[in-house]
């Protein structure tokens, strides 16, 4: 491992080689959108006001190290509680935006930022500069999607 102060920045893959792992991409197929709020408002699953929402689709892309939606729109604020269970697709990405690993299936506990997730919901808040509150990530939690 290389002596860094982020020690899940480079884990070991499963042929005990480095990975630099910088980005995740997810592709949330969201069964509810009813438990969410943007800037204050409830949503609603006719016309959700979430950013990156496209259809019963929630695309974002997460800096790991910093804990960062990418390009989130300045100013809102989001509360996410999304139903998905399994029908997630979890990219992750090294510096370079190279590809190292494609997951499909349950929520990864990187994205259920408290304990009532059980793999089945995105729960996670976003402050106004895209910023995920009390973002935490593990090796345990980075090993799980690399697996």
């Amino acid at each position: 491992m290389v002596d860094n102060p982020y020690p899940w920045e480079y884990i070991e893959d499963s042929a005990s080689e480095e990975v630099d792992v910088k980005y995740i991409k997810a592709d949330f197929r969201v069964r509810h959108f009813e438990d969410a709020e943007v800037n204050g408002i409830l949503e609603n699953e006719k016309a959700p006001l979430m950013p990156f929402v496209i259809g019963r689709r929630w695309l974002i892309e997460v800096d790991i190290k910093k804990g960062c939606v990418l390009n989130w729109p300045k100013g809102v604020r989001a509360r996410v509680n999304y139903k998905v269970c399994d029908e997630g697709i979890y990219r992750i990405y090294d510096s370079n935006k190279k590809l190292i690993k494609e997951k499909e299936g349950y929520v990864p506990d990187i994205f259920g930022q408290d304990d009532t997730s059980f793999g089945d919901y995105v729960c996670m808040s976003i402050d106004d500069e895209g910023l995920i509150q009390n973002w935490e990530v593990t090796n345990a939690m980075l090993e799980d999607l690399l697996s």
